[in-house]
């Protein structure tokens, strides 16, 4: 991928940051992220809790951008208890594609093939799931589909990152939330650090230009992670930028 369309892709992903901190209602999230993630080939999306397969999941769900006729099937069928991109996604802190999810292929019978062509006959027929995870162990997810879904590249950051930020917002308007202190929490080096981390650098390429061994790096960004009560890089990023710890 050309190095401009990177940049363009960080950009916008950084634009729907500093956007999504002044919309005022799930239905304006819903409308920007949709949006957003069109560029991408994304038709629908789903921000949601990630309970135990015994639970209820449509208690859990924040936000539905699904076609209204595969989200009221998915709840009637119970598709959720046998859903292998749930079942990834529940297992995971790491973002991932549908397509790499295994299915059993010895087993035609198998309830994940009925989930997973019954999503193809809506049209969802490659997606990204974006787990949320905390240090506290709560588990959210933002998962996305569409038919001509472009993948290429260094998109998955930026998808991240759009991911978490729209899934926290859409927590804080829908369930309320404390106030977010702004008192610092992290050293300056690890603002430094999470702040090139935010424009998509490598560990090995922030210790070039931060003068840090790639060890050092990666240490500083799991120490980051511990303080801003998150599981990963993605997660911190998006954490630090909505306390002000780093600018977006």
């Amino acid at each position: 991928m050309p190095s401009t369309e990177r940049l363009n892709i960080a950009q916008s992903a950084f634009d729907f940051v500093d956007t999504v901190q002044g919309l005022n209602s799930p239905e304006e999230i819903l409308e920007r992220f949709s949006f957003e993630i069109s560029q991408f080939g994304f038709e629908s999306f789903l921000i949601t809790g990630m309970p135990d397969p015994k639970e209820n999941l449509q208690d859990h769900v924040l936000l539905s951008g699904w076609p209204e006729e595969w989200f009221d099937l998915y709840m009637e069928r119970q598709f959720y208890t046998v859903d292998p991109i749930a079942a990834q996604g529940r297992a995971t802190v790491d973002s991932f594609r549908w397509s790499d999810v295994p299915i059993p292929t010895d087993n035609d019978q198998h309830p994940a093939h009925e989930v997973m062509s019954a999503a193809e006959d809506f049209g969802l027929n490659e997606g990204f799931l974006v787990p949320i995870f905390g240090a506290t162990g709560f588990q959210a997810a933002v998962t996305m589909a569409g038919s001509k879904v472009e993948l290429e590249g260094d998109i998955n950051p930026a998808l991240q990152l759009m991911s978490i930020y729209a899934y926290n917002r859409a927590r804080d308007l829908i369930c309320g939330s404390d106030s977010i202190s702004c008192e610092p929490v992290l050293t300056q080096r690890q603002r430094e650090v999470l702040t090139w981390t935010a424009r998509g650098k490598s560990s090995w390429e922030i210790g070039m230009i931060v003068g840090m061994s790639e060890q050092a790096v990666n240490s500083c960004v799991r120490r980051a992670c511990r303080k801003l009560d998150t599981a990963n890089r993605a997660h911190a990023v998006a954490v630090a930028i909505q306390s002000q710890e780093i600018d977006p």
